[in-house]
């Protein structure tokens, strides 16, 4: 077992797996089939996982989906209110494009299909927000172990 879901009703289905500088980046389909009454039920969401060695996963913000679905539900709802199914993620200059398959159903019911694409900044797939706005905060990490003299934050 490699990665699993957070419980028996959040199922991982697939998770098209690039390598990303030192690291590989996983991108799991988590079908949510627990309580009928979630506005998750039934759906299918697209999480952020990465990996060192293929072997040992982390999901990044588990529950958090990397792609947000659309508004709505079937048959009105935007063309990816249902379900998020992405494609291993692809560098391109300083944008990460991920392709990915949508529909605007419930993943056990009639849908419609469409192929999509989204775009990330390079190197921004996860990051922190201030809560209270505008204003400071504060954001205190455990230790962080460097090789070099130098540390970069891409803020």
């Amino acid at each position: 077992e490699i990665l699993r879901g957070a419980d028996a009703h959040d199922q991982i289905y697939s998770m098209p797996i690039a390598r990303y500088g030192d690291l590989y980046l996983g991108l799991p389909a988590i079908f949510h089939k627990g309580d009928e009454s979630a506005a998750d039920w039934d759906r299918v969401d697209t999480e952020l996982a990465i990996s060192a060695d293929t072997l040992h996963w982390r999901r990044i913000c588990p529950g958090q989906a990397l792609i947000p679905r659309g508004a709505g539900s079937y048959p009105d709802g935007e063309h990816d209110c249902g379900c998020i199914y992405a494609a291993a993620p692809i560098v391109q200059g300083d944008k990460v494009l991920l392709y990915y398959g949508g529909s605007n159903g419930l993943h056990n019911d009639w849908r419609e299909g469409s192929f999509n694409l989204a775009t990330l900044p390079l190197d921004r797939f996860a990051g922190y927000r201030s809560l209270a706005r505008p204003g400071k905060a504060l954001l205190t990490t455990t230790p962080l172990r460097l090789n070099g003299a130098d540390i970069t934050l891409n803020a």
